[in-house]
């Protein structure tokens, strides 16, 4: 290639004459040959220095902090444009914030639908929809949720069993309204709709709750007896059994207790197989084991429950001795079959009876048994072997025990086992007898034990007040009625009214 670019020189062109075009290419061709094969031939540092520097690419903006991005709501609609809507087009819209989850927007389009007059275009899905939308927080939508019921009924739509279901658990355990759980049981019951034996329970729990109304107990008792009739012909399982003992145990009739009990544990086996833990298992080999834990844990739990009626009844002798023969059997010998809170349960019912027959040697000797099988001691049995030291007069033990617990079970100062258990050493300085160091500790350290905001209980204060009275101390329980007159605004009968901030 070079001796033809030399040959064409040498022919016609002048060195001040241009190129011409296939010359000129050819000649650039070369040029960049022969510069690529003389940069092999040069150090690499050279190469470096001859190259044109790169371009560096623009830096990006980095913010020194980084927020997530607000996730935008599925259905984007501007509510107070909602009037220009038709109202075909309203309950589209409702339907499409019920389907996304979005019970605010659709209880605003649901309210604009009945003042429009409009909302018998919505189906029974529609309204079962919304219901179980708003069950998601009963306690803030309970006005909305019992419109919707209310509108139900008004329109005959005949709701399910599933739907009744859940409204009577949400009127139980959540708004504790007894006049809206019998109302909807008897629209079960009035319409031969099924009622499950979840539902029976809540109603019985339901009359339970209220331990001191006689006439509640009374009429839970009865719906058991219509429950365990042939017409009804339910199906009872532990929860039944548990409410149902604790019902007779308030109402002091011990013998239909015993006997509930009795059947209980002739039918734990068919209690087992019903259970849902039990249900739940498919591998053989653990359904096995599981069955053998939920059998022990049932069993345990009855025992609570009879441990309860006599603990209520007062009678102490019975419950320890039905105790002493479980744990003999050894129920308790393997804790890892019991739940934590089952076995908390059967130590805490054992330390209240001992506390209702002053024996401090039994308290102790379950305390230290508990211990022994890994259970794990909480704030009301240690509350319990405090109150019980108090009345065998060791003052000095219930405030080793007392102190002991604040250090080791690191309880909530704002929550109800740390006052429990201060009200606990109280109870046991007041049951001594030493009166003057309950009330030095009363309107010192225990006061000072909780926030200013935070009311004392009303058993506490009736408690001073009583103890003070019993010995003539009629200034000392007028100051702590003031203080309870203060706190909840009642009137407590006294002698003289005192300041709350008089000393003693």
């Amino acid at each position: 290639m070079l001796r033809l670019i030399s040959q064409t020189a040498r022919v016609g062109c002048s060195p001040m004459r241009p190129f011409s075009t296939p010359f000129l290419v050819m000649t650039l061709a070369v040029r960049g040959v022969l510069s690529d094969r003389s940069s092999q031939l040069k150090p690499a540092s050279a190469i470096q220095h001859m190259d044109s520097p790169s371009i560096s690419k623009p830096r990006q903006f980095q913010p020194a902090h980084s927020f997530p991005k607000t996730p935008k709501p599925p259905v984007r609609f501007n509510l107070d444009k909602l009037s220009k809507l038709s109202g075909w087009e309203k309950v589209e819209l409702f339907r499409d914030f019920v389907k996304n989850h979005m019970p605010l927007e659709a209880l605003a389009v649901y309210e604009r639908l009945r003042v429009n007059n409009i909302i018998h275009q919505l189906t029974y899905q529609d309204h079962h929809a919304m219901f179980h939308l708003l069950l998601a927080n009963p306690v803030v939508n309970r006005e909305p949720i019992g419109e919707i019921v209310g509108y139900m009924i008004q329109r005959n739509m005949k709701p399910s069993e599933s739907f009744w279901m859940s409204y009577i658990h949400c009127c139980s355990h959540k708004w504790r309204d007894m006049e809206h759980t019998m109302w909807a049981f008897n629209q079960m019951l009035d319409n031969n709709i099924k009622v499950s034996t979840v539902t029976w329970n809540d109603v019985l729990n339901m009359h339970a709750y209220n331990q001191k109304d006689l006439q509640m107990l009374m009429e839970g008792v009865k719906i058991w007896e219509r429950m365990d009739s042939r017409e009804v012909a339910a199906q009872p399982d532990l929860e039944t059994y548990l409410c149902v003992m604790d019902l007779y145990g308030r109402l002091a009739r011990v013998t239909d207790a015993e006997g509930i009990y009795q059947r209980a544990l002739n039918e734990l086996s068919d209690l087992v197989h019903r259970s849902r833990q039990l249900t739940a298992v498919s591998d053989r080999q653990k359904k096995k084991l599981m069955a053998i834990k939920v059998e022990r844990d049932m069993a345990v739990r009855l025992l609570n429950g009879m441990l309860g009626v006599y603990a209520h009844s007062g009678h102490v002798a019975k419950g320890l001795k039905l105790a002493n023969a479980i744990l003999q059997h050894g129920v308790m010998n393997d804790v890892d079959m019991t739940s934590q809170s089952t076995a908390q349960s059967l130590y805490s019912l054992l330390l209240k009876l001992c506390v209702q027959s002053k024996d401090l040697s039994s308290a102790l000797k379950y305390m230290d048994d508990a211990k022994r099988r890994g259970v794990r001691v909480d704030a009301v049995m240690v509350g319990r072997l405090v109150h019980v030291h108090g009345f065998s007069g060791d003052l000095q033990g219930a405030k080793q025990v007392f102190d002991a617990a604040l250090t080791q079970l690191q309880l909530d100062k704002q929550g109800n086992r740390w006052q429990d258990l201060h009200t606990a050493y109280l109870q046991a300085i007041v049951v001594s007898g030493d009166i003057s160091s309950a009330n030095k500790w009363f309107f010192g350290e225990y006061q000072q034990a909780f926030p200013k905001e935070k009311r004392l209980l009303r058993m506490v204060y009736n408690l001073m007040i009583e103890a003070n009275r019993d010995i003539g101390n009629n200034d000392v329980a007028d100051k702590i009625a003031c203080e309870m007159q203060a706190a909840y605004r009642v009137e407590i009968p006294k002698t003289v009214c005192h300041k709350a901030g008089t000393d003693i």
